[in-house]
């Protein structure tokens, strides 16, 4: 997850948040090996944690659309958990850079379509307008 480290802002978080942050990093068990406590205290350190965990829902819903029900090796599940990433933080340009190198196992469209599907999750969140990825 990894947010800024600072001060710890909020001592406790309530514990439906603490559900919503365990649910959210079961979905990336194979992919991220951070602890959920580390997810907890990242989030501690948040100005806002309910927006910080709205953003990593759409990107579990993202990351499930392209999962579920395939039998993605471990290093294409990585990769596209990285694409989601780097699609809700940074430009097009950065993401499609990788792609057009031929070092990602994803093509220049399954990328483009992994955008769209973030774009869609964080709108039904509220999290972007339009086009934009991130807000």
């Amino acid at each position: 997850m990894r947010v800024k480290s600072g001060p710890i802002r909020h001592e406790i978080l309530p514990k439906e948040m603490i559900k919503r942050i365990t649910a959210i990093r079961s979905i990336f068990t194979d992919v991220d090996l951070e602890p959920v406590e580390d997810w907890i205290d990242d989030l501690k350190r948040s100005e806002d944690p309910d927006k910080e965990i709205v953003a990593w829902e759409a990107r579990s819903r993202t990351y499930q659309t392209f999962t579920t029900g395939k039998d993605l090796p471990i290093n294409k599940k990585a990769e596209l958990y990285g694409i989601i990433l780097t699609w809700s933080r940074a430009p097009a340009e950065k993401t499609l850079t990788y792609v057009k190198m031929g070092v990602s196992l994803f093509t220049e469209q399954e990328s483009m379509d992994i955008r769209k599907e973030l774009g869609m999750q964080m709108r039904k969140k509220g999290m972007v307008e339009k086009d934009d990825v991130v807000k």
